[in-house]
């Protein structure tokens, strides 16, 4: 049987249609990997074929100096490749990304673990819950410290519901937030808000709320869906919201909402302590991704990028 063909295409040539219908047919697909999401979210990417789209991979990139290199845009958490290929290619899958970048800096998705075998990578949390389980079996998986805050946040009179002003949403956060990703510039918080305003065919942007019964808004989630999954993007609770334990009203609300349907909910992390082990909390599981960083760049140019 014949080797696959392995091809660099530019963005201009990208056929839309066959791109998201590998993503959709990918038993990895993700919503970041969509093409509207790479269009709203990178400066520019190109992407490398397997045959006629059985399998892609986006290449993000940027240029310094003359020099090529690749990144992972802000709310884009695993790209990577998606879709299926012989392990027999992968080495010549890898010399067409080093050939094509200098540098590197890349989140492969949960199902690239082949990546690991080949080159030293990182291991990066992503948590997630099964919501077909149903709500009730999902229940019994609480952590007790979750089961007594909700205990206490039903004593508060809570309040439950939608909201439709995106931009709102995203402003929040950005204002609570904004300290913790410098990196992210408004630019990017711009982009976003486009891409949920504007989701690619059979994709949603959903955002639910806390509030007090003097409605006070105390926290609330962004979240994009697609057909496999409710990712949960943005999530702000306000100085009251964590006294009445807000938040765990609203994480327990949107599993009740979403549960006994076949999808995951996607926590979106963390390797930040106190946030993955909030999420831990829910019976959550690790879907480990991988962070690939190489540095191929001049001796004098290293010193640029680490």
């Amino acid at each position: 049987m014949s080797k696959p063909v392995i091809q660099y295409i530019t963005h201009q040539e990208i056929n839309r249609l066959k791109w998201d219908t590998c993503i959709d047919q990918a038993d990895n697909g993700l919503i970041y990997a969509y093409s509207f999401y790479l269009d709203n979210m990178a400066r520019r990417w190109d992407a490398l074929l397997i045959n006629d789209y059985e399998a892609v991979i986006p290449l993000i990139w940027n240029k310094k100096y003359s020099f090529k290199y690749c990144y992972q845009p802000p709310f884009t958490q695993q790209l990577g490749l998606f879709g299926n290929i012989k392990e027999d290619s992968l080495q010549d899958l890898f010399k067409e990304i080093q050939s094509f970048v200098t540098y590197g800096d890349w989140m492969f998705n949960y199902q690239n673990k082949f990546i690991a075998s080949l080159f030293q990578t990182s291991l990066m949390t992503n948590l997630v819950i099964n919501l077909e389980d149903g709500y009730d079996d999902i229940h019994s998986r609480y952590n007790k410290d979750v089961l007594d805050n909700l205990k206490k946040a039903e004593k508060e009179e809570l309040i439950y519901g939608l909201c439709n002003d995106i931009d709102l949403t995203i402003d929040r956060y950005r204002s609570h937030y904004y300290n913790r990703t410098p990196h992210v510039k408004i630019s990017d918080y711009e982009n976003f808000k486009n891409l949920c305003k504007h989701p690619g065919q059979n994709c949603s942007c959903l955002v639910r709320e806390v509030k007090d019964n003097s409605g006070n808004l105390l926290a609330s989630a962004l979240l994009l869906k697609d057909n496999r999954r409710i990712y949960n993007m943005m999530n702000t609770t306000t100085e009251a919201g964590r006294k009445t334990e807000a938040n765990h009203f609203l994480m327990d609300n949107i599993i009740r909402e979403f549960s006994g349907q076949q999808l995951f909910f996607d926590f979106e992390g963390s390797d930040i302590s106190g946030i993955k082990k909030f999420y831990e909390k829910f019976g959550s599981f690790n879907q480990t991704y991988y962070h690939w960083h190489y540095n191929n760049l001049p001796f004098y140019l290293k010193w640029m990028k680490k």
